[in-house]
């Protein structure tokens, strides 16, 4: 009688192929991940601000006042990228009788974005300032009405992409 050998799991030869196989895959996708989440938290990072702008618009709205966002301030001995306050002076410079509503330290929270650009006036204090009147509509530190401008903010992230916020003017006309 013969003897039948019984085949029963892998050999040492199929497996080291399975693994090598797994590894050049694995080789191949890495990269493609890695700039694919970059990518995503650039967008992400671009919605973020855009959605201060709205904050303070609707802000200013609902309380009848002046709300303004102001970008590289430092407050409380810290390096703020953006910070949206109720603004009693009505001159876009944050100070000690203004409330706070948000504060976004880009660096904490996205770790490899940065603002690149921020193409805003800058306030009293040479800060990146709009603001926003209890109509919602933006405004400048005199109080005029901004109808047109530069009005932009460009973030970066760590391999170079770039992406340009929704305009102050698209945020007031949405």
């Amino acid at each position: 009688m013969k003897n039948l050998r019984r085949n029963e799991g892998f050999t040492l030869m199929e497996l080291i192929i399975a693994i090598g196989i797994i590894v050049i895959a694995a080789a191949i996708t890495l990269p493609n991940i890695q700039g694919w989440r970059a990518s995503a938290k650039l967008n992400g990072a671009a919605r973020d601000l855009a959605t201060n702008f709205q904050v303070a618009k609707m802000e200013a709205t609902k309380r009848n006042g002046v709300c303004a966002v102001t970008f590289n301030i430092t407050v409380d001995d810290r390096l703020t990228d953006v910070i949206v306050y109720v603004d009693v002076a009505k001159d876009l410079v944050y100070d000690a009788g203004d409330t706070e509503i948000l504060r976004r330290p880009f660096d904490s929270i996205y770790r490899t974005i940065s603002l690149d650009t921020v193409t805003l006036a800058d306030n009293a204090s040479n800060q990146p300032s709009i603001a926003f009147n209890s109509r919602g509509l933006p405004i400048d530190d005199t109080g005029s009405v901004i109808t047109a401008g530069a009005d932009s903010v460009i973030i970066i992230n760590d391999l170079g992409g770039t992406k340009q916020s929704q305009s102050v003017q698209q945020v007031t006309s949405a």
